[in-house]
């Protein structure tokens, strides 16, 4: 309710920035994240944030099965490295003006992968979804007008295989679902 009565009101001049960023994830490989963001703010506690930001993330993922009584067992153990185009669009609530707190949805497109399947099952290993969403939460912290600092969790919402492969008869154990789970800690300068 609060953002749709600052989108009306005129005495606050609406204002269009963007700058870069850049910093470290942590998922289950450390790796780095780098874009381009774009700043509103229709009122003073309020703004909205685009952005388009290259990240790579990690994924181990496997299974171990065994037949009882048998010594029998089957393994697969999938490690690599994922590279997504992602698209927050974040709501940033600022209770003081130095200070904001972000959250929004997040689209993402894998781009590119490099995994590392060790098995001895002779099943294929996963195929990965190209689509991924999120909920990205954060905050940001803005030193002046030009330097920020960001803290962020992007909390996977759909499942970072192409089909959950628990059920296939030729992977006993299957994949099982996997969500993407990223920490970010980041700097960025707006133009």
């Amino acid at each position: 309710m609060a953002v749709l009565i600052c989108f009306g009101i005129s005495a606050y001049a609406q204002e269009l920035r963007f700058g870069l960023k850049g910093g470290w994830n942590s998922s289950a490989i450390s790796s780095f994240y780098a874009g381009v963001f774009f700043e509103s703010w229709p009122c003073r506690h309020f703004g909205v944030s685009p952005e388009i930001v290259y990240s790579r993330q990690g994924v181990v993922s496997g299974y171990l099965s065994s037949v009882p009584f048998y010594s029998i067992s089957t393994y697969s153990v999938t490690e690599g490295r994922l590279d997504y185009l992602n698209i927050p669009i974040l709501l940033k609530i600022y209770p003081i003006k130095w200070f904001s707190i972000d959250l929004g949805p997040q689209i993402g497109f894998l781009i590119a992968s490099d995994t590392e399947t060790k098995s001895n099952d002779t099943s294929d290993g996963p195929n990965f979804s190209i689509f991924d969403l999120s909920l990205a939460m954060g905050l940001t912290i803005n030193l002046g007008n030009h330097v920020l600092i960001q803290g962020r969790y992007n909390m996977g919402l759909t499942n970072i295989f192409e089909k959950d492969t628990s059920a296939d008869s030729a992977s006993p154990g299957g994949f099982g679902s996997q969500t993407n789970q990223v920490a970010q800690l980041g700097v960025g300068y707006r133009f």
